[in-house]
């Protein structure tokens, strides 16, 4: 099931100039600001809320999420859903990896870009998730 990006991601996330260039960005001024300059608990509360149910995720499931950044998707599901289920996920930043790591550390994450895939096998997942790339 597609799920199209929903009005709390189009009304808060960021499209200024300075995150073309997301890993710069990101290893640079950003770090530590999370999904584009909104805390967790607003992230949490307004998007991962408002997508959670719809992703259908069971008790022992595999979720795999492109371009997982810090990893507050994820996180942000296991304090919502009621459910025990493995991550795994991709980023292009190598410092987000680092912190996905730490917040999730029995995941398995890779620095990998997120428009060239073919190194993920999509029969191992029962969810496939991008929570958020900037254009």
């Amino acid at each position: 099931k597609l799920i199209k990006q929903c009005a709390w991601q189009q009304t808060h996330c960021a499209t200024a100039p300075q995150f073309r260039n997301v890993v710069q960005w990101y290893e640079g001024d950003a770090h530590g600001s999370g999904n584009w300059g909104v805390t967790y608990r607003r992230y949490v509360d307004g998007f991962v809320k408002a997508v959670a149910d719809d992703l259908g995720i069971e008790e022992g499931a595999t979720v795999f999420e492109s371009a997982v950044g810090e990893g507050w998707f994820l996180s942000g599901l296991y304090e919502l859903l009621d459910v025990a289920f493995d991550v795994a996920g991709n980023d292009v930043s190598m410092k987000a990896i680092e912190e996905c790591r730490m917040e999730l550390p029995w995941g398995s994450f890779a620095v990998g870009d997120s428009l060239n895939l073919t190194w993920v096998d999509p029969q191992r997942f029962d969810a496939v998730i991008c929570a958020y790339v900037e254009p």
